[in-house]
């Protein structure tokens, strides 16, 4: 049987890096994101979960367990990057030996999920997490307005933004909240699967970090290390009060709260 591996993460934390730099290895693979109702797969289970009586739980273990996923993944994979004229990385379930999946926080809970992770019989989890809240909605926003993702170039340099307050203030009330679950969850994964922390601050503070922390987790999942030349950039790559044109009415909003602790 496969190792099995989850990227337990939220929005704006560099999953879609990491799980891309998985995926270059020949002996990982990494669906990706699985519950969110966008997501191709979970699209077309959708009449099974609604109809079929198919639980989450069971999809999972069909993602993770059956031979027509990986390869139908494989297939997909294959077309998005023809259709990007990249070279194609075709992988044979046979020479795998770690399979995964990467998801939000907030699909678990709306799930239910939690005791499918803590119970299963192990699973590695790789819990990437951003600690500054308010930076990590502030680029949730920003990606928004600026229609970027995630981008090899500093694509919101030298741009400014107005935030609109009222909106920050109840997002980041929400965000604080889910935080303290995940946070809670994350301590109950780690005493039951095998369990490596991970902090986007740390992990792109500098090329040497990203490098050294990619070494560690393809030694942790129990494959060979491969080497990845980092070309993640942030969307949020400068002091909020360069990029904010109303950061003064930002920062009087937040003195004196809990969340002043993420202004600086």
């Amino acid at each position: 049987m496969h190792k099995r591996h989850f990227i337990l993460t939220s929005g704006r934390c560099g999953s879609n890096y990491l799980a891309n730099t998985l995926n270059l290895n020949a002996k990982v693979v990494n669906y990706g994101e699985v519950l969110g109702h966008w997501t191709l797969l979970n699209k077309f289970h959708k009449p099974l979960f609604n109809l079929g009586g198919l639980s989450k739980e069971r999809y999972l273990d069909m993602l993770y367990r059956q031979s027509t996923y990986f390869y139908l993944a494989q297939c997909y994979s294959a077309y998005s990057h023809l259709r990007k004229k990249q070279p194609v990385n075709w992988k044979s379930r046979y020479d795998t030996q770690t399979i995964g999946i990467k998801d939000f926080f907030v699909n678990v809970k709306q799930d239910n999920l939690y005791n499918y992770f803590i119970d299963s019989k192990e699973i590695s989890i790789i819990h990437l997490k951003r600690s500054n809240i308010l930076k990590r909605l502030i680029s949730a926003m920003l990606m928004h307005q600026a229609g970027v993702v995630s981008t090899t170039e500093n694509s919101t340099e030298n741009k400014s933004f107005e935030i609109d307050i009222e909106q920050l203030l109840a997002k980041l009330k929400r965000d604080y909240e889910l935080n303290e679950e995940e946070n809670a969850f994350a301590a109950k994964l780690s005493k039951k699967q095998p369990f490596y922390q991970l902090y986007y601050e740390d992990y792109f503070s500098s090329p040497e970090s990203t490098s050294k922390h990619n070494s560690q987790i393809f030694d942790f999942l129990g494959v060979e290390t491969t080497q990845v030349k980092s070309k993640h950039r942030k969307v949020l790559s400068q002091n909020l009060a360069d990029i904010i044109t109303n950061y003064d009415d930002m920062e009087r909003a937040l003195k004196a709260t809990k969340f002043e602790q993420y202004l600086y």
